[in-house]
């Protein structure tokens, strides 16, 4: 009767193993996908066409005023540096504002549902900005920094390196320190544009029990993803890429950057949507 009950018993616990394996095989793959969909997101706002032409624009105002190749890429350091703070900084009140709300069972539901509508909305229009961009009509991209907007930065670089039109001493010093303020307040101000993607990737997280746990360890990596793009450009401006080159390439790839996002968007709202039903 013993060996009976063992052998009646022993299926039912080897299913009970094997369910929690499967559960935790499933859990650790959805993690691992979820990681994949953060690096994309920070790396498509780091090519964000917003981001990269008010840099190409900083870029050829300092080549136009004679800084040399090392001291660009040394002011890149610099602005790269603050822009991953500024930027770190706007995550974490995100992160604090979404937190608030999502300790009501009810505005939690809310904020799911607003996430998978304004990924799906921000789908569309990048996918309307993409041929725009196609028809060789930029100027019609809704996805963009208000012209007032531009002017402001625009104003606020020429302001910040008026000091650096002729050789002074401890320049170096004072291109890094302009650089780190330019960095900082440039990043703030074009958020407006770039938090397209920023937003929707932290509500994503936040609602994914996955992934809310460590929210903060995702945002901080997030953001050294988005920060490799600006690196990058500095990099190779240092090994003798123009602004010219670099602004030619940009309105190549533009279009392949607004559908890459439009992509993103289409598929953060179809787990979203999966998840709701």
């Amino acid at each position: 009767q013993t060996e009976k009950d063992q052998s009646i018993s022993l299926p039912s616990s080897v299913t009970i193993d094997e369910n929690k394996k499967a559960e935790e095989s499933i859990i650790k793959r959805f993690k691992t996908f979820g990681v994949l969909s953060i690096a994309l997101a920070g790396l498509i706002e780091g090519l964000n066409p917003c981001a990269l032409a008010t840099l190409i624009f900083f870029i050829s105002y300092l080549t136009m005023v004679g800084r040399t190749q090392k001291e660009i890429f040394l002011a890149g350091i610099g602005f790269s540096g603050s822009s991953f703070i500024a930027h770190l900084l706007i995550g974490f009140g995100l992160l604090n504002f979404i937190h608030y709300f999502s300790i009501f069972p009810i505005f939690s539901r809310i904020i799911y549902i607003l996430t998978f509508l304004l990924s799906l909305s921000l789908g569309v229009l990048n996918i309307y900005d993409y041929f725009q961009l196609k028809k060789g009509k930029p100027s019609r991209m809704t996805l963009q920094l208000p012209d007032q907007l531009k002017k402001r930065i625009h104003r606020i670089i020429r302001t910040q390196s008026n000091e650096f039109e002729y050789p002074k001493e401890n320049l170096s010093i004072r291109l890094l320190m302009s650089a780190i303020g330019l960095g900082f307040i440039i990043t703030i101000l074009q958020s407006t544009c770039t938090s397209q993607v920023y937003l929707p990737t932290l509500l994503f997280v936040t609602q994914i029990p996955s992934l809310r746990e460590s929210a903060i360890l995702y945002l901080i990596f997030y953001n050294i993803i988005y920060i490799i793009p600006l690196l990058v450009i500095f990099g190779i401006v240092y090994w003798g890429v123009t602004s010219e080159q670099l602004s030619f390439l940009l309105q190549r790839k533009a279009s392949q950057i607004k559908l890459s996002t439009a992509i993103f968007f289409f598929a953060l709202a179809t787990i979203l949507f999966v998840i709701l039903l």
